[in-house]
């Protein structure tokens, strides 16, 4: 299952957000701090560090901000916070339009691949071939997977990286179409195969034109042919690769896409759930302390 709105986002990004989220969050309280403590703002009163942390997630969700500041130091931070939403947001729409943008029938060759900004990797059947093969696009295409540790992948796992996107895989069409027979059955309309002229082999029979069995052997192949066994041994050597859609002319988003904006939806729900449970035990409690409590003083005066 894919997750295109989650490409942008690596580790060291994540945590550069996380640390952008946290000083913005510091700022806003130590500004709110002040306005109650040493300016005496009434409107101040009323906030704390709970609405703080949640103006901080609406300015980063592109929701703006409720909180109208009146000191000066309060306005230029939300000032700059929102400049700063403003420029991730437009940067990260842009990474999520150029992937929906490309066509997906635009890639028709290796050298198509070799110019994309691709991941690329090779099946450990093919490394001895690969290594030594006589092509400028193949060396390329080993020389990138080898920098990248991709290579000498099988091919289950390489065709799985293959149907995340953005990723080339190098094997052999036997393998290839053999594995998505059994595996991928969900995904694999996903992939794309791409014929690679250079790797083909040719198998004939050499003899001269005068040769008394031409005629003989041209007629045994005409009758292999004619009865289906060549048909039958031609499947064997390569199965068909599984008919699927036409693919449309751009990538779509799909309900794939978004699943982590529901697992969000959901985990939230269940976190409020949970803290209503806890909030009414707690009120539980409390009362009856305050009733343990006031048994406890009756007793004591009667």
């Amino acid at each position: 299952m894919r997750d295109i709105f989650r490409q942008p986002f690596n580790n060291y990004l994540l945590s550069c957000v996380a640390f952008t989220y946290f000083v913005i969050l510091i700022s806003m309280g130590l500004i709110i701090y002040t306005a109650k403590t040493v300016l005496h703002y009434k409107e101040a009163k009323h906030v704390g560090i709970g609405e703080a942390a949640l103006w901080c997630i609406s300015i980063m969700c592109m929701q703006g901000s409720p909180w109208t500041p009146c000191n000066p130091s309060g306005k230029t931070i939300l000032l700059f916070t929102l400049i700063f939403a403003l420029v991730m947001y437009n940067a990260y729409a842009g990474f999520i339009t150029s992937i929906l943008s490309v066509q997906a029938s635009g890639i028709k060759s290796i050298t198509d691949i070799l110019s994309h900004d691709f991941k690329l990797g090779y099946s450990i059947t093919d490394d001895e071939y690969i290594r030594n093969v006589n092509d400028s696009n193949l060396r390329q295409l080993y020389i990138r997977a080898y920098n990248n540790r991709e290579s000498k992948l099988d091919t289950s796992s390489g065709l799985m990286k293959a149907v995340k996107g953005h990723y080339g895989f190098f094997v052999s069409a036997t393998l290839a179409r053999r594995t998505l027979r059994s595996t991928l059955i969900q995904e694999r309309c996903t992939l794309k195969e791409l014929s690679l002229p250079q790797t083909f082999t040719m198998v004939a029979l050499p003899m001269a034109n005068s040769c008394p069995y031409k005629k003989i052997i041209n007629l045994n192949i005409l009758k292999i042919r004619e009865r289906g066994v060549l048909n039958r041994i031609t499947e064997q050597m390569l199965p068909e690769m599984p008919r699927c859609k036409s693919s449309t002319t751009f990538h779509s988003a799909r309900l794939a896409d978004v699943y982590s904006a529901f697992f969000i939806l959901i985990a939230g729900g269940v976190v409020a759930i949970s803290i209503w449970i806890a909030e009414k035990i707690w009120h539980k409690r409390r009362q009856m302390k305050e009733t343990i409590r006031f048994l406890t003083l009756f007793y004591v005066y009667m």
